[in-house]
């Protein structure tokens, strides 16, 4: 055996779990085997009458769970504990011949998982206490691994996002809750308490001008008939100025009738392309130095795709001389553009009133792909029509966006196909979620028991425990206990399940009581 742990160190119910007994009384061994052998389980089944034997044993195979009496010839049961400290830490209940609440008190603090008075009943009954044990350590290793991939997966997305300088939001379009990160806020001069603190719709930071394309392209997501969009338009800021933003609005989750339920964004200042846009309108000689200047790719073509104007930039990616570039057609840098389906998609929507963003995937050395967001404007060049380009590298935006549509895909796999029922009940006691597993369980519809008390599923004989564990945790006296009791099926017949509960309901995310429901 691996000294560091077996399957349930590494997230799993051991199949054969391995137990160390530390017991120094022949009569109480022997009722414990006893109990053993008459359960249809399989344990593997070390005995210790010493501390100093039980030292050795952990040494050689860490187990699974350890049972030690409080007593014993050379020392004290609880002197184990220090012995399994590493992580994961190995679970140790104590029984004891005579126990006080006292003592109880002072093994949970010392780190026992459990504690019991010895007795027939107690020993008959060990291979479900070692049960039991397993089970609640299972799940509470379960949770650890699951907030610990969550951290990670956030704190990488939260680098990918703060280093393009995009703010992220959340809105929730049930409870009209809104979320949103430093970079949200900071476009407009706010802090996130600010910002939060203030009254009024996100509409009133909206320019007048713009806010009708706004509320029409957000009317549209809304109702359902677009997923996704990207919307320009000038917003208030703190010091009364206006900014221009770029907002990447999709829905990411609906309703069982497909009804959107929950939308998140990506926001980012895009002043610096509105404003050299304006600037390039006002002068051709202002053009010409401003584009020289610029980090951003700027071309002008002809109707025909002819290059007219290059800046370095525009050298720079692609590896030409501003010279050469005058020889070229705009195709000749993306493939993918080829001068026909150029013309149709995008020129012939240009006017000189109008702009119109579309994005393109350039190749580099390696073959790797720049995406970049070109702002298209028909302008007059010479005395002749022309369209300018104006690009800017997104790719790093790109793979924000990528990273979150694959954050949510992931969770969303995690949960839907789990063989467990994921539960949220709100601040009053009522079911706002159930995962997919309980259609699968349960028999009911998708949807079914949104809305009611989780109290009308459980048998008549269990509602009273089961609100009484229910209420205990709103108290937040108790946490994460393991609960048994009977569940109806839509079907009529009851099932037995093991259910842990915790409150949440101080976790901005989730904002509900959790319950994780096993059938056993």
């Amino acid at each position: 055996m691996d000294p560091a742990g077996g399957e349930l160190a590494e997230g799993h119910l051991p199949s054969v779990p391995r137990i160390l007994i530390i017991e120094d009384e022949e009569a109480h061994i022997e009722l414990i085997r006893r109990a053993f052998k008459r359960s249809s389980q399989q344990y593997a089944i070390t005995y210790c009458r010493t501390m100093a034997d039980a030292r050795e044993a952990v040494a050689r195979s860490r187990p699974d769970l350890i049972i030690a009496d409080w007593l014993l010839p050379d020392g004290k049961g609880v002197e184990i504990i220090r012995d399994v400290q590493q992580d994961p830490k190995v679970p140790v209940v104590f029984m004891t011949s005579h126990g006080s609440e006292r003592l109880a008190v002072d093994l949970m603090k010392a780190g026992a998982l459990d504690y019991f008075v010895k007795s027939e009943a107690m020993f008959a009954d060990m291979p479900h206490i070692v049960d039991r044990a397993l089970w609640e350590r299972y799940l509470v290793l379960q949770r650890q691994n699951l907030e610990r991939m969550l951290r990670q997966t956030h704190e990488r997305l939260s680098l990918v996002l703060q280093g393009a300088d995009i703010g992220v939001y959340e809105w929730n379009l049930v409870t009209g809750e809104r979320i949103f990160d430093h970079v949200f806020s900071g476009i407009l001069g706010y802090s996130p308490e600010e910002f939060r603190a203030l009254s009024g719709s996100w509409q009133d930071f909206i320019h007048p001008d713009d806010r009708f394309n706004v509320e029409e392209t957000m009317c549209n997501i809304l109702n359902g008939s677009m997923q996704r969009a990207t919307i320009e338009y000038r917003m208030r800021t703190k010091a009364g100025g206006w900014r221009w933003i770029s907002d990447f609005v999709k829905i990411s989750e609906t309703s069982g009738e497909g009804k959107p339920e929950r939308l998140v964004g990506l926001r980012q200042d895009i002043t610096w392309r509105k404003s050299s846009e304006e600037l390039v309108r006002e002068s051709e000689v202002r053009f010409r130095t401003l584009i020289e200047k610029m980090h951003d790719i700027v071309i002008v073509h002809d109707l025909q795709g002819n290059i007219l104007l290059a800046n370095e930039a525009a050298s720079r990616l692609t590896g030409m001389g501003k010279e050469e570039l005058l020889t070229r057609n705009i195709s000749d840098i993306d493939p993918y553009m080829g001068v026909a389906e150029y013309r149709s998609g995008y020129w012939d929507r240009l006017n000189y009133d109008e702009t119109v963003i579309m994005e393109s995937a350039i190749p580099t050395t390696g073959k790797k792909q720049i995406i970049l967001e070109n702002s298209l404007t028909l302008i007059s060049f010479g005395g002749r029509p022309a369209v300018l380009s104006v690009s800017r590298d997104i790719t790093t935006r790109k793979m924000a966006e990528k990273a979150l549509a694959q954050s949510e895909h992931w969770f969303r796999a995690l949960i839907e196909n789990s063989s467990e029922i994921f539960r949220v009940l709100d601040m009053n006691g009522i079911i706002i979620y159930d995962s997919p597993s309980s259609s699968r369980i349960l028999g009911y519809s998708e949807g079914f028991t949104h809305g009611k008390s989780p109290l009308d599923f459980v048998h008549p004989d269990d509602v009273a425990r089961v609100r009484a564990d229910i209420e205990a945790v709103y108290r937040d006296d108790v946490t994460g206990t393991p609960d048994r009791f009977r569940m109806l099926r839509a079907d009529g017949r009851y099932i037995t399940v093991e259910a842990v509960t915790h409150n949440l309901l101080d976790v901005d995310e989730v904002k509900g009581i959790v319950v994780t429901i096993l059938p056993v």
